[in-house]
């Protein structure tokens, strides 16, 4: 799950609202793809001015996660390792 910001013009009368850390206005695309680099979840048009996280909580995909409906599979061990892994 990754970020990406795109450029925009400045939305008329938005104020910062849009301009990133990065020092342009833009908007954020929030992602998950799987292992063929297929676009499995997605967020899009959160303003610039919000870190990944914040963007992440607020979503459905986030909402999802967090309360535990995305259907995720359970946990389980990879051979040799003694951590779990999703």
């Amino acid at each position: 799950i990754d970020g990406k910001h795109f450029a925009i013009p400045a939305p008329p009368n938005s104020g910062s609202r849009y301009y990133n850390y990065k020092g342009y206005f833009s908007v954020v695309l929030l992602a998950v793809c799987d292992a063929n680099y297929k676009f499995v979840l997605t967020n899009w048009g959160a303003s610039g001015s919000e870190s990944d996280g914040g963007i992440f909580r607020r979503s459905e995909i986030g909402k999802r996660v967090l309360n535990h409906t995305l259907d995720l599979p359970a946990p389980d061990r990879i051979d040799g390792i003694n951590t779990l892994m999703p």
